[in-house]
């Protein structure tokens, strides 16, 4: 379709041999062998400097030491007074700030209740406990990287220039599907403020754990994926203050609002996408019911995630919200779900929970660069693990349909989950990739267990049944720029929720940005089983 109808043209990002490489000239000698290893695309040498810091631990060198601090001993926010690690109780409360600009809080680290062996191989402290805690590395081995699927990532621009990003397999379409002043905004960027959500969320999908100045990488867990990539939202804050939840938008050309999602998702499954990974909620617009039932009859499986507080009316977050959707919520390494004021985050549609608190990320408000490191909490996180690990059930068996897949995700929470017991903050359990791997999903029913049937859940069950019947519509049946659609109202779901600290290194004086409150509590329910065992 031509760009004036609303589809935009793809453009395939160069690997780091083949542009400049503005990001992480610091690295040490061993880095720069690695990335060599790296243009050379081999597979395993990805894995290996995927897994360099890991391997170095078990070898008994020290890792990189991360703390968190807790600002409510800083005289001015975003200042530390000392150096010093504070307590593990996670606890914090927002700080407020005149206007629109957030609060500097963060809450400290607890130690991680996982399988012994995953602790002793991880540290929580460098943000990537989630690689051996869900025994990623094992997946690797047996040849499971992703290669041969279609991974869509629907977000924020795009900053191709990460490290981390440097040999991963991307499309991205440009221009965006947002406009500023009746003009194109481009679906990348270089600027850390605006560019780091969607970073970050596809670096925990295709990134190959390579980090700037010799710090560690983010580590995706579909390293050898196919990923297509569509910016449907931008920030604008009216105060510059950069990321925050004031600005998100996404304009048509005519300054109006837009189902900017909506027509990311139709685009993503015109282009061949095996899964669509969501890190972001709006309230969805016109063709939000169609392009879910579709997704559903094509067979392409949605990621969304639930909302970072109970602020938060789940029920105004699309598609986390649509029948059919995999709706994540996020744990930390001791296997608890984020909280509010104490309260641990659940809602009635949860479909699992995954790793999303404690997490490696580059870029945002806490540094506004992309050489520093810090740790970040969010479903948003949550949200691309937990579809790279679909996605390796889905390469590992190819001939199971999308709907044994999900049937499998339930099945096999945990150390499995067949009885498939609910609880309204894990929903079926903490998502486990081994589990998953040891089921051949093909022995489930050929249905989408995720379409509820109860209730007022939109698409209703029966508009599926409807729809399996009728004819397929074309592509051109979706909504286009030139069309009628209301107002969507974009909400990246890392922002409310997200904590953001920077990485404490030698004597660094930190900055901390959290955009979230939230207060450890024990998990409940027999889905407090980890992921990894």
């Amino acid at each position: 379709m031509e760009p004036g109808h609303g589809r935009g043209g793809h453009v395939t990002v160069p690997r780091r041999s083949e542009r400049d490489r503005d990001v992480g000239q610091g690295r040490s000698s061993r880095r720069r062998c690695s990335a060599a290893c790296l243009r050379r695309g081999h597979s395993r040498d990805r894995r290996r400097v995927a897994r360099e810091g890991r391997d170095s631990r078990r070898r008994g060198e020290p890792a990189p030491h991360l703390p968190r601090f807790d600002p409510r001993r800083r005289r001015h926010a975003g200042r530390s007074r000392s150096g010093r690690e504070q307590p593990e109780d996670r606890s914090g409360h927002r700080v407020s700030r005149p206007g629109r600009r957030w609060a500097a809080v963060l809450a400290a680290a607890a130690l991680v209740a996982l399988p012994a062996s995953a602790a002793a191989a991880a540290s929580v402290d460098d943000g990537l406990w989630y690689i051996d805690a869900f025994k990623v590395p094992a997946a690797w081995d047996a040849g499971l990287t992703g290669e041969g699927l279609t991974i869509a990532v629907i977000d924020t621009p795009l900053y191709t220039g990460l490290p981390a990003l440097a040999d991963a397999d991307i499309t991205v379409r440009e221009p965006s599907f947002c406009y500023v002043d009746g003009e194109a905004v481009p679906a990348t960027s270089s600027d850390a403020l605006t560019a780091s959500h969607g970073t970050n969320v596809l670096a925990l999908l295709a990134g190959n754990g390579v980090g700037a100045g010799g710090n560690p990488g983010v580590t995706g867990i579909a390293p050898d994926a196919k990923y297509l990539f569509y910016t449907a939202a931008i920030d604008v804050p009216e105060d510059g203050s950069g990321f925050d939840n004031s600005g998100i938008e996404c304009l048509d050309e005519n300054g109006d609002k837009q189902a900017s999602i909506v027509r990311a998702m139709e685009e993503a499954i015109d282009d061949g996408a095996d899964i669509i990974s969501i890190s972001l909620g709006g309230s969805g617009g016109t063709g939000a019911d169609d392009v879910i039932l579709r997704a559903q009859r094509e067979g392409v499986i949605i990621v969304s995630g639930v909302p970072n507080t109970l602020v938060e009316d789940f029920e105004e977050i699309w598609p986390g919200r649509a029948n059919s959707v995999v709706a994540v919520n996020a744990i930390g390494a001791d296997a608890t779900v984020q909280t509010t004021d104490g309260v641990t985050n659940s809602f009635s549609r949860v479909t699992v929970a995954g790793p999303g608190l404690g997490m490696l990320w580059y870029g945002g408000d806490a540094t506004d660069d992309w050489d520093v490191p810090v740790l970040a909490d969010g479903t948003s996180l949550a949200t691309p693990v937990t579809a790279g690990f679909i996605g390796l059930v889905k390469q590992k068996y190819p001939d199971a349909t999308s709907n044994q897949i999900l049937q499998s995700l339930i099945h096999n929470t945990g150390t499995g989950n067949p009885d498939l017991n609910y609880d309204d903050a894990y929903g079926y359990g903490i998502v486990s990739l081994t589990t998953m791997l040891a089921t051949d999903p093909s022995s489930y029913p050929d249905e989408n267990p995720l379409i509820d049937a109860s209730g007022d859940r939109m698409p209703l069950a029966v508009d599926f049944a409807d729809d399996a019947e009728q004819p397929q519509p074309s592509a051109s049946d979706a909504p286009t720029a030139g069309e009628d659609t209301p107002a969507a109202d974009i909400t990246p779901l890392v922002i409310g929720g997200v904590v953001i600290g920077l990485v404490v290194l030698a004597a660094l004086i930190i900055t901390i940005v959290v955009l979230a409150r939230r207060k450890t509590t024990s998990p409940t329910s027999a889905s407090r089983n980890s992921g990894g065992e």
